[in-house]
Formats: structure tokens, C-alpha cells, sequence
């Protein structure tokens, strides 16, 4: 969208489920050798994306991006690999009784914001503030709302950056 010529918004929405039959969960040591676990997983993952593009002077321009992402998986019917080079899918897994949770929920929010600002013809000052929030539960559920509020109190890293561009004319 652009309401006039000196801004612009974007706004984009993405959502995926993945359904997998064989999907590898973990390698476990026991008495009688090693056991390669796997199992169904039923994934959702949701991304927003948002942009702001803002032109304040010719000289002076602030760009915005933001993703707030989750994805979450519920993992069921338990198997282990008995014949990798079989050629039925029937006949490479057995059945199996896996005691651990592999379920899982990502919470993930990325966001650069960008000032750029033309003092002089040539020399330009850029100021970018960057923040990443990471989060991980043990628990495969999906609630788009609430986890999409979840993702805000995850803990931040911040970064700031400035970089100064000077024209040096002879």
C-alpha cells in the first residue's frame, strides 16, 4: 500500500502445515544396539511480515521491518527404522516405544529499523537498530493469538549499529 508518495506499507501473512510420516527424532544407545527413532509430525508454522518504508526529506528516510514467526509440531505413532533398503514403506519401520517428548513450539521475532540521513552531497549517516527474540516449549500446541503475544516476552538481543559515510572532495 501506498498511501502517498513518501510512504509505503507492506503487510504479508504466511501459514504452512506439514504433515511428515517418517520424520527423524533421535538416535538412542541400548543394550541391544542403536535404535533410530521416528514418528508423524503435524507442523504449523505463521510468519507476519511488515515493512515501512517513510521518506521524511529527501535527505532523511526511515525504513522499518518486523517478522514475528511461530511454528509448532505434535509428533505421534512412534516407529524405528528396521530396513532402510527396503523397498515398501511398510517394511522399513517397526513400531516403537519412544519414552521421550519431541514436541515442540518456536517463537522467533526479527526486526531492522534503518535511518538514513544525507547531511551533505556524498556523506551519508546510517543508525540501524537491530532485535532478534528467540523462544522454544516443549509442548507441540498452536494458538495462533497467543503464541503470536508469546513471542514479545521472549528474551531480546539488541544491537545497534552507526556508520558514517564521509565524501572526501580533493
Amino acid at each position: 500500500m501506498r498511501p502517498n508518495s513518501s510512504l509505503s506499507l507492506e503487510l504479508g501473512l504466511g501459514i504452512e502445515r506439514n504433515l511428515s510420516t517418517t520424520q527423524w527424532i533421535d538416535s538412542i544407545e541400548g543394550p541391544d544396539g542403536t535404535h533410530h527413532a521416528f514418528g508423524t509430525l503435524n507442523q504449523t508454522t505463521s510468519s507476519l511480515t511488515a515493512r515501512v518504508n517513510y521518506t521524511l526529506t529527501p535527505n532523511l528516510s526511515l525504513q522499518v521491518y518486523g517478522q514475528p514467526f511461530v511454528s509448532a509440531g505434535r509428533y505421534n505413532r512412534f516407529k524405528e527404522l528396521a530396513n532402510g533398503r527396503a523397498s515398501r514403506d511398510e517394511d522399513r519401520y517397526v513400531p516403537f516405544a519412544y519414552g521421550g517428548n519431541p514436541d515442540f513450539r518456536v517463537l522467533s521475532f526479527r526486526t531492522t529499523n534503518v535511518m538514513r540521513w544525507e547531511f551533505k552531497p556524498g556523506s551519508t549517516l546510517f543508525v540501524v537498530w537491530q532485535q532478534g527474540r528467540e523462544g522454544f516449549a516443549p509442548n507441540g500446541s498452536f494458538q495462533f493469538g497467543r503464541h503470536y503475544g508469546d513471542v514479545f516476552s521472549t528474551p531480546a538481543s539488541n544491537t545497534l549499529l552507526v556508520k558514517l559515510a564521509y565524501w572526501l572532495n580533493p
